[in-house]
């Protein structure tokens, strides 16, 4: 499920992962993921974080492709559910980082450490 919140988007995945996308400036968007569906400072993964505090910027979500799609004026991030993938990309839609594609790749926890695996 991904809901829309004043500061960008929260997704709960079926296994009780909590990921946050806040839009922190037209060019940071600040990932973090809770496996169990806390942020808890030790368990809490940051995938990007370039500003301490997040500025006003607009944005929006719209359903998009396989998912939802989080946008500002000069990024988007494609957001994906089953398997959970995040894919970057610039204002003209030039993928600059995204997660493989397969049932086995993406984000995903062994024990509590984060996985990530890129294209």
């Amino acid at each position: 499920m991904v809901q829309l919140k004043p500061w960008g988007a929260e997704v709960w995945l079926a296994n009780g992962v909590r990921v946050r996308l806040q839009v922190y400036a037209p060019d940071t968007v600040r990932v973090r993921m809770a496996p169990a569906g806390e942020y808890r400072r030790l368990l809490v993964h940051e995938m990007a974080l370039d500003r301490p505090e997040p500025t006003s910027a607009a944005f929006s979500l719209r359903r998009g492709g396989a998912g939802y799609v989080l946008s500002t004026a000069q990024l988007s991030v494609r957001i994906e559910g089953d398997p959970f993938r995040l894919s970057l990309l610039d204002s003209t839609g030039r993928v600059l980082t995204q997660q493989r594609s397969g049932a086995w790749w993406g984000s995903g926890w062994m024990g509590e450490t984060l996985t990530c695996r890129k294209r």
